[in-house]
């Protein structure tokens, strides 16, 4: 079971906390919500093991282009939740 929590509809990509359904130590993901949906609903099928499998080569592109132009930002946010602790 996935269970996740909304995080931020910032920058190019909205962006959640999830837990990975398949971890065997209950490990969190935060990742774009499409990742989340994708695995959700179709890496359960045992016929998809790749969301490459579901997205055409364009879209993945696109998401990943948009993840690494957001992820220093999302880095800088988390920081500043925490920047007492770094």
């Amino acid at each position: 079971m996935l269970v996740w929590i909304h995080l931020w509809t910032i920058w190019s990509l909205k962006w959640t906390l999830y837990k990975y359904m398949y971890s065997r130590k209950d490990n969190y993901i935060i990742g774009p919500v499409i990742l989340y949906e994708l695995e959700r609903d179709f890496l359960g099928n045992e016929q998809i093991h790749d969301v490459k499998e579901v997205l055409s080569e364009s879209d993945y592109q696109t998401y990943c282009d948009k993840a690494l132009d957001d992820i220093p930002k999302l880095a800088n946010l988390i920081r500043g939740c925490y920047k007492n602790d770094f």
